[in-house]
């Protein structure tokens, strides 16, 4: 059989001042083309050179002819005549489109074939494109003409991946208002002269939406939804009706039906159920914002449709709505799945996947403690491999055996390719002989090798590297803890397999030690089909690694006396034309985040939001989360923020699981505090003042959920990772502030005021602070120092709020350490005592009356909870904090 005969292919274009774009397009064709008809209707640019020199470059001959412009519809006919008998078929295209991957014209033989049109906001549609010569073809309509055919004809369409993109960069898209008002008029002349021409109706409807006349876009969307016919003209005109609905601001139910009724109409299409699922989240009702993005995502690409087909809506971001809102509702483990397999596609756009990279790490804390418990049954399966194994992988154990426990257990329960594992080597670091001897017990497969060379970690790298025969050695280093489930052997050799002058494959994008929302750009990523995503780098990684051992040794292998050896590795590597490659994601840390690395306080410590004094600030939003559901105060943030941090304590208090806590009690304490300090805010914008700083933000919402008045700034101050962590968590949730939000990352034991200064904070306008339940993690003289620094950066008839106990040894009594004891029974592992500092400290009222500050109002929590009715707990381990003071004050002229 002999091949098929490649068709002759004329190029057929319309065009007016189109100089600054028309080459593009030549260039993208040239390839496909035999000839050429071009027609321009006016062009003032000199476009009609620029056409035929090009044209004359490229070597392919044609024809440019100049006629008067008329409309759409009359031009793109008469240059469909004019290049009749220049070729098997005629194709057209416009001046500012482009062709996206490579189209087979080597099969032609319908009569004309529709071609996948993509419209720069993602949305496709399918458009007749390529005509055979010597049929009577022709185009109606105005505006966005079709073609119609008056011989008996055979359409096809032109499948592929391939698509022609519209960009909208020529002459008529320079002023897309101007442009949209033109055909607004044109086509309604149209349907003046012919009020049951569907199409003219519908394209209509489209334009006044396009031009932001969203009333009578609504009202010729529906006049064309009535007219029925073409089916998918109906349906899209029914969602665009909904559309403007929400434009206007109509009651949601209303909007919501028409929306179900276009789905329901054609429930092939997904549109209607995500724009239903993204005003639900968007108003953090996340629970049907996740009933109807799961459905909207279920509903697969309508391969057969022709019109307007939201693409991204099927490809991902009916997904991405799902994630937010598993987020939302709990469902973490979901969530993380759904943002690791967003982020494996190759079309997510990077905003989205950097936002979708920190929304997977805002769930992955479920993960990594999902990941702690011990394997039983997958540990039992697992033996001792031989010494020349391919695969070995090899870990630094002592002389923490817990430490040792963590890594083991969470690297066997998320890599899924475990079994390609040939030998697992543990360097002997310092284990006691009982502690060896237990994990033996539980990990039968591992194999102890002792220091040899010494403890420096050259010593112990070369001691490892002295046992492997095999080709591949993935080292997880010491105290690692993995957390996503992946197939760990399998994409790092295929890294190795596929770039064969890299030498190391690290597991963490970037070298990542802990959670940094972070995730590969997509111009920067090599893939392959088993290596997925990965980038390469001149980056020796530190972290978890795979070494490919013949290029290891290529590279000057590991020298036991060198203090640092994997940087001397990069050098030698570097010098021997070697390369680091990561994979494209954050998949285990170093950091532990959960209750048990709360340790004592120093002058220079940090935290999370699950560890030491982060955690107390998860703890006080879950109180928040806790008044919110028995309707003391409106946080609709608060429980979100809690299930995000995955803190399991902390969520099981959320949802009232703790045994001996009284949740009535704990809410009416977090209202009456949460109120004070929205009131002392309220009274302080009726003030006139527009800065709002808030110290130590940690998980407060109040510039998400206070009506602040226009122009106000609100400051949050508080450590880099509790920031980002909120600030992350909130954008996934869809929240939006409700003044300008200005984040100041910084420890407030560092230069917090030069960092405030820079942010924008004005000094010579008053100010309204609030630092809640800061003062006693703070140390006596850092108190002191914050007070001092408030005091010089406010101008005067400034406002301050904040609570203080006047004896913070009360923290440290017995009734306390009671309580204590209490919490941690039910599971809540940080000890209070650790996070106070020791010391005398000044009295806030005091201090405050003597620098200036006119104090307005000091009581305490009990007079509070009388004030509102609430009755302070009859509770000996809770009397203590009765005296707590919440204070507030004006500076003095």
């Amino acid at each position: 059989m002999s091949d098929p005969v490649t068709p002759r292919i004329c190029l057929n274009m319309i065009v007016r001042n189109e100089a600054h774009i028309v080459r593009e397009v030549l260039d993208a064709v040239a390839r496909y083309i035999t000839s050429w008809v071009i027609v321009d209707t006016g062009s003032e640019d000199g476009t009609q050179d620029v056409i035929r020199s090009h044209m004359a470059g490229l070597g392919i001959h044609g024809e440019l002819h100049e006629r008067p412009w008329r409309n759409f519809g009359h031009n793109r006919s008469e240059a469909l005549t004019l290049a009749q008998g220049h070729g098997d078929y005629i194709w057209v295209m416009d001046a500012d489109d482009t062709v996206v991957g490579t189209p087979d014209f080597s099969r032609l033989s319908a009569d004309a074939y529709f071609m996948r049109i993509r419209e720069s906001d993602n949305w496709t549609h399918w458009r007749a494109q390529l005509f055979r010569d010597g049929m009577r073809w022709r185009y109606v309509g105005v505006v966005h003409e079709c073609a119609e055919c008056e011989d008996p004809c055979v359409v096809d369409r032109l499948e592929g991946e391939c698509y022609i993109e519209s960009r909208g960069r020529g002459a008529r898209g320079l002023d897309r208002l101007k442009t949209n008002e033109r055909d607004r008029d044109l086509l309604l002349t149209e349907v003046e002269r012919n009020p049951d021409d569907a199409r003219s109706v519908a394209l209509l409807a489209q334009t006044y939406f396009a031009v932001g006349d969203f009333v009578n876009a609504r009202t010729w969307a529906a006049r064309r939804a009535e007219m029925g016919g073409w089916d998918e003209e109906v349906y899209y005109s029914m969602c665009l009706v909904a559309d403007c609905m929400w434009q206007l601001g109509e009651p949601w139910p209303h909007v919501e039906d028409v929306y179900l009724q276009a789905w329901e109409f054609r429930p092939t299409r997904a549109e209607p159920l995500y724009a239903i699922a993204s005003r639900y989240r968007a108003d953090q009702r996340y629970q049907l914002g996740h009933f109807f993005a799961q459905r909207a995502a279920a509903v697969p690409l309508p391969e057969g449709d022709m019109l307007l087909v939201a693409v991204d809506v099927y490809n991902w971001r009916a997904l991405d709505e799902q994630a937010v809102c598993a987020s939302g509702i709990g469902k973490h483990e979901e969530s993380f799945t759904l943002c690791r397999r967003l982020l494996a596609r190759s079309d997510i756009p990077d905003d989205d996947r950097t936002r979708i990279a920190a929304n997977r790490d805002v769930v992955a804390p479920t993960m990594i403690d999902a990941a702690a418990p011990y394997p039983d049954t997958l540990a039992d399966s697992l033996v001792a491999g031989p010494r020349d194994a391919e695969v070995t992988v090899s870990l630094i154990a002592g002389p923490d055996r817990a430490t040792t426990e963590q890594t083991l257990n969470s690297f066997l329960r998320c890599c899924t390719d475990v079994s390609r594992v040939g030998r697992f080597l543990v360097l002997d670091a310092g284990l006691s002989a009982p502690d060896q001897a237990a994990l033996l017990e539980c990990y039968r497969f591992i194999e102890f090798s002792p220091c040899t060379r010494g403890d420096a970690p050259g010593a112990q790298l070369a001691d490892l590297r002295g046992q492997i025969q095999g080709r591949f050695w993935l080292h997880l280093g010491q105290g690692w803890r993995f957390f996503a489930p992946e197939r760990f052997i399998s994409r790092l050799t295929a890294v190795l397999d596929a770039e064969p002058e890299v030498f190391q494959a690290g597991i963490n994008f970037g070298d990542a030690q802990e959670l940094t929302g972070a995730c590969a750009a997509e111009d920067a990523v090599h893939r392959t089909a088993d290596a997925g995503r990965y980038v390469v780098a001149d980056v020796v990684a530190h972290g978890p690694a795979m070494f490919e051992t013949g290029r290891l040794d290529q590279a000057g292998g590991i020298d036991a006396t060198d203090h640092d050896p994997i940087t001397e590795l990069g050098r030698g590597a570097a010098a021997a034309g070697l390369h680091t490659a990561t994979l494209d994601e954050v998949l285990c840390i170093a950091k532990l985040t959960s209750e048990e690395s709360a340790t004592a306080r120093t002058d220079s410590d940090s935290w999370d939001l699950a560890s030491s004094v982060g955690a107390t600030a998860t703890m006080a939003a879950a109180s928040r989360a806790l008044a919110t559901e028995l309707r003391f105060i409106d946080d609709p943030f608060a429980a979100p923020l809690v299930r995000a941090v995955g803190l399991d304590f902390v969520t099981r208090f959320v949802d009232g699981d703790i045994p001996n806590l009284d949740p009535q009690h704990t809410a009416q304490g977090m209202a009456v505090r949460t109120g004070f300090f929205d009131h002392f805010f309220s009274d302080a914008t009726r003030g006139g003042i527009r800065q709002a700083v808030i110290l130590a933000s940690g998980l407060d919402t109040r510039a998400y959920r206070l009506p602040w008045p226009h122009g106000t700034v609100v400051y949050e101050v508080d450590m880099p990772e509790v920031i980002e962590f909120k600030t992350a968590t909130l954008a996934g949730l869809g929240a939006q502030p409700k003044a300008a939000l200005r984040i100041v990352a910084v420890d407030l034991r560092g230069d917090w005021p030069r960092a405030l200064r820079e942010a924008g904070f004005a000094t010579d306008r008053p100010a309204a602070w609030i630092a809640e339940g800061l003062l006693v993690y703070l140390p006596p003289d850092t108190q002191d120092a914050l007070f001092d620094h408030i005091t010089a950066l406010s101008a005067p008839g400034s406002r301050l709020a904040t609570e203080f106990l006047p004896d913070p040894n009360v923290l440290l009594d017995q009734q306390s350490m009671e309580l204590q004891e209490r919490l941690r029974a039910a599971g809540f592992g940080l000890d209070f005592k650790e996070l106070v500092f020791d010391g005398k400290r000044s009295n806030v009222v005091d201090y405050l009356a003597g620098h200036g500050w006119s104090v307005v109002s000091s009581r305490t929590v009990e007079q509070l909870l009388a004030e509102h009715g609430f009755t302070y707990p009859n509770d000996q381990s809770a009397r203590p904090y009765a005296d707590q003071r919440f204070v507030s004050a004006v500076l003095s002229a």
